[in-house]
Formats: C-alpha cells, structure tokens, sequence
C-alpha cells in the first residue's frame, strides 16, 4: 500500500526505483485500483522486458525529468495530478515510462503507464 503521505513526485520516483529493482510487486501496488485490474507484476516486468529487449544489460538508473514533468494539459482529468516522465537508464541504452499520476482518496497513484519513449 502506497505511502499516505506521498505526493506524486515521490511515487513516480518510487515506480522507477522499483522497476531499476526488478521489483515489479511493489511497482503494480503505486498503480491505482483500476489500472490493477488490468494489470500484473508479470505484466510489468514483460513491457519492461520488451521496452529493452534490443539492448544488452539492465536497467541502472531511474530519473525523473522535470523538464518533461506536466500539472496541466489537454485532456487532464478532474483527480488528475501530473504527467511524469521517468528515464530508465542503463549501460548502452535509454527508455522510458511516462506515468499519469491521479488522486485516490489520500493516495496519489498511477493511473496510466506509457511504456517507452516518445
């Protein structure tokens, strides 16, 4: 269960240290209720696998880049908080997952995951 008191840039953060992890239980519990249902940690894990499956290694580093982050665009829903956009960096290669962060009663959560770069 996500933290109460984290904000949105914590659990994007948090997304990217676990998938660089290989935590892929712990990254499927910041997604919300909805997007769990359509989801698994298997799940996961095979979009990361697939997203890197041309480059040799693993994935090192996450980093969430600020300069792409967004509290406001087209299309934002109501509960919506921000669009991040977290590198997933390794040796010889760069993705990506861009995260529609929404509000959930206490809890900001992932409500959309966009596996790779644009």
């Amino acid at each position: 269960i996500p933290n109460q008191t984290m904000g949105y840039r914590a659990v994007a953060e948090r997304f990217g240290d676990c998938i660089a992890n290989n935590d892929y239980a712990a990254a499927w519990a910041l997604l919300s209720k909805e997007l769990q249902a359509s989801s698994t940690p298997e799940s996961i894990k095979n979009a990361v696998a697939t997203m890197i499956a041309y480059a040799s290694g693993s994935i090192q580093l996450a980093q969430i880049m600020d300069e792409f982050t967004l509290e406001d665009w087209p299309g934002k829903q109501a509960d919506d908080l921000a669009v991040v956009y977290v590198a997933l960096n390794g040796d010889s290669f760069s993705e990506a997952v861009t995260l529609t962060l929404a509000q959930h009663g206490k809890d900001a959560l992932i409500r959309h995951l966009e596996w790779g770069r644009p």
